[in-house]
């Protein structure tokens, strides 16, 4: 539900006073994961953005009331020899 701590998905803007609404154990999990694609997380409704941190993508679409979303498409790459 929580996007990692100290990115942009994760930050609040209350008039240029920015709240950090993430979590410091997803961050540190992320830091250390190596298989993990994405991360899809929509705990700070009033913001939107797209961070990485190592291979991992991390996404907060932001508030479907504001029409505000994103499409993510998984495809398998299957290498014949």
């Amino acid at each position: 539900h929580s996007g990692p701590i100290g990115l942009t998905s994760s930050t609040y803007d209350n008039n240029n006073n920015y709240i950090d609404m993430g979590s410091s154990s997803f961050y540190t999990f992320l830091q250390y994961e190596e298989n993990m694609i994405f991360n899809l997380h929509g705990h700070c409704h009033d913001s939107q953005g797209r961070d990485n941190i190592n291979n991992s993508l991390v996404i907060n679409p932001g508030s479907l009331l504001l029409k505000q979303y994103c499409e993510i498409t998984l495809e398998k790459n299957i290498i014949h020899d």
